[in-house]
């Protein structure tokens, strides 16, 4: 106890000293070139002693914090220590200490310079992470000061920031300042990015970075997705010397090594902006341009690569959403060949199977009429049930043939359905199957084709790749391709099927018996 009283004396004493120093206006280097009083200070400060805020606040002490906070702290122990009492108190995020800081251009440019120097990329993750949060809390507590900061700049730094969007540092800052700048002036008045010309620097950038397009994409990305698709920061760029930005990426489709890119970037960044076009003779000039490199997207579909295959699926897809469905016509017949084409590729696959559920969906008959007419989609559909490379992709093939059910369209669908036992067979399992997608084993395929060789269990005509059972054991609309059965599952020879009843009557195969 008496220990524990003399240690609490001790720090009321030392707490005194402090500030007696602090109350003479004692400058803040020399108190923290006291590691003892350095301690006492930051617990102080951590209680938010009026006495220790208010003299962090003064010019010479946000210095002496600044100076301490771009230390290199693998100089030394000291440089260290000093650092990190300079985060501690950056880090409470103190209003009045930050408004200092926004306030004196000075330290700003200190701040700024020492963002942009080579030492900056050198330094460990975290200690780059404390620099930009300490930048973001700036901006967000102090955001018109900063802003006006940035626009009047002469050193240029958000024109630096945007040249350096290779860093991921500086494209998190970048994102942290749009999203202030809507938010406090409710989207683009005053807008940082009309200080300067943007659409230059984008295109500067393109040329400058080349053969990859990722920087500019997620720059312009982020200027999209914060200001919107449809405001004036992504319309500039787009409409931009007639359209150079977008002819760029276009002009890129060609190379192996930029294709996947390029095609990111009409996806994501110029497709849904031109959607968003308003003005008729712009739009159709973008659509002329769009419409000259057609023999592109068809030599995306038709090479030998699977990679550049899926880029081209993924235009056709985007085309068909973004105003642009006339471009797909020739190239619907690649897609649909594609599909068929390749039995294990599950990328290919999906894409192929969401522009078909997209031309269902929209029930545009000219479309219809190219799938169900020109690419006789619904006969390929029956004549890969009855494939046996079936099983592997028969999940995909399912989920084709339902898009043809559901379609809105359905006096068009009908009027081109064969009106044969094979699709009627093919309707029954749909209806029938609601969950299972999984196609049956080779063993049980292997076993429809005796049974249907001999006529047990199984009516004629019923494709055999079926799984026994799916439908229940029952006869007439109960079977499994709503044909009646020529005897009970029972009769045939090494089976003992027990019948046991559903929760809907009807009957199944037991566990037991399914197994062996």
């Amino acid at each position: 106890i008496q220990e524990l009283q003399k240690e609490k004396e001790k720090k009321e004493i030392e707490q005194k000293e402090l500030l007696y120093f602090i109350q003479n206006e004692i400058p803040l280097s020399d108190i923290f070139a006291d590691s003892r009083l350095r301690q006492v200070h930051q617990e102080l400060y951590k209680m938010k002693d009026p006495h220790v805020i208010a003299h962090l606040t003064q010019p010479e002490s946000v210095r002496t914090l600044i100076n301490n906070f771009i230390l290199d702290p693998s100089i030394n122990t000291e440089s260290q220590s000093l650092f990190e009492c300079a985060a501690v108190i950056f880090d409470y995020k103190v209003e009045s200490i930050l408004k200092t800081v926004a306030e004196d251009k000075e330290y700003l440019n200190i701040l700024f310079n020492t963002f942009f120097t080579s030492q900056f990329t050198k330094l460990p993750s975290p200690r780059k992470h404390l620099f930009i949060r300490l930048l973001m809390w700036l901006f967000e507590s102090q955001s018109d000061t900063m802003l006006l900061f940035i626009k009047q700049s002469e050193n240029h730094w958000m024109e630096k920031l945007i040249l350096n969007a290779h860093d991921d540092e500086k494209l998190e800052l970048l994102r942290f300042i749009f999203s202030t700048e809507k938010r406090i002036s409710n989207g683009e008045n005053g807008c940082v990015l009309k200080t300067l010309d943007f659409s230059c620097i984008l295109h500067g950038l393109m040329s400058k970075n080349l053969p990859s397009l990722d920087v500019v994409h997620h720059l312009y990305k982020t200027v999209c997705s914060i200001y919107g698709f449809d405001s004036a920061m992504a319309r500039e760029p787009f409409i931009y010397e007639q359209f150079k930005i977008p002819r760029f990426v276009l002009s890129l489709l060609g190379d192996p090594n930029t294709c996947c890119e390029s095609v990111d970037f009409l996806c994501d960044c110029i497709l849904p902006v031109y959607e968003c076009i308003d003005d008729p003779s712009i739009a159709s000039s973008f659509l002329d341009l769009l419409s000259s490199y057609d023999s592109q997207y068809a030599s995306l579909i038709h090479s030998s690569s699977k990679v550049l295959q899926h880029c081209g699926l993924k235009l056709v897809y985007t085309f068909l959403k973004k105003k642009c469905s006339n471009l797909t016509k020739p190239l619907l017949s690649y897609c649909i060949d594609l599909f068929f084409l390749h039995h294990r590729s599950n990328v290919i696959h999906n894409s192929v199977g969401d522009i078909v559920d997209t031309i269902f969906q929209i029930s545009d008959p000219q479309f219809l009429s190219i799938l169900i007419n020109d690419n006789n989609i619904i006969e390929r559909i029956m004549d890969a049930y009855d494939e046996e490379s079936v099983a592997e992709y028969y999940g995909h093939l399912i989920k084709m043939a339902r898009c043809v059910l559901t379609c809105e369209a359905k006096e068009v669908v009908d009027n081109h359905v064969v009106k044969g036992e094979r699709w009627q067979q093919l309707v029954e399992v749909l209806r029938q199957e609601k969950k299972e997608l999984l196609p049956p084993s080779k063993e049980l395929r292997i076993m429809r084709q005796k049974q249907m060789a001999r006529g047990v269990g199984i009516g004629h005509g019923v494709n055999p790749l079926v799984p026994f059972g799916s439908f229940g054991g029952g006869t007439g609309a109960d079977s499994p391709r709503g044909t009646s059965t020529a005897s009970s599952p029972s009769s045939v020879s090494g089976l003992s099927p027990s019948p046991i009843p559903t929760s809907k009557g009807v009957t199944s195969v037991s566990n037991t018996d399914a197994t062996s």
